[in-house]
């Protein structure tokens, strides 16, 4: 199971194979091909070389084998949690279209504001 940090070095998520935990163990989220789909089938965002990215592009969270050279905080260290649900994978909400341009900036969003996708895009 990988951590995932915010920009503080807190531990925001796990990921275990294709599915996203929050700290405790519930399940958040899936991955389909790079592609982060809240457990509505909502697109959030991607997950590219270490790093979730919101639908700007912008960083979110990212894990201890990113490669890019970002300003890293020193990370947290906690145990893994024990997984509390078993995931559910409802039909996305994705156009294949839809393709975003990563940027080496942290996001404005804060990780529940990812997952729950309860926010605007600025165009």
């Amino acid at each position: 199971m990988d951590a995932f940090y915010n920009k503080l070095g807190k531990v925001v998520a796990w990921l275990e194979d294709k599915y996203i935990y929050d700290i405790a163990g519930n399940y958040q989220a899936f991955i389909k091909e790079e592609k982060v789909f809240n457990k509505d089938g909502e697109y959030i965002g991607t997950l590219n070389n270490g790093y979730f990215r919101d639908k700007e592009g912008y960083i979110v969270a990212f894990n201890s084998d990113v490669t890019e050279n970002l300003d890293l905080p020193p990370l947290q260290v906690i145990p893994e949690p024990g997984l509390a649900d078993v995931p559910f994978i409802p039909e996305v909400m994705y156009s294949s279209e839809n393709t975003i341009r990563e940027f080496n900036q942290w996001s404005d969003l804060n990780w529940e504001e990812f997952i729950e996708n309860d926010y605007q895009l600025v165009s």
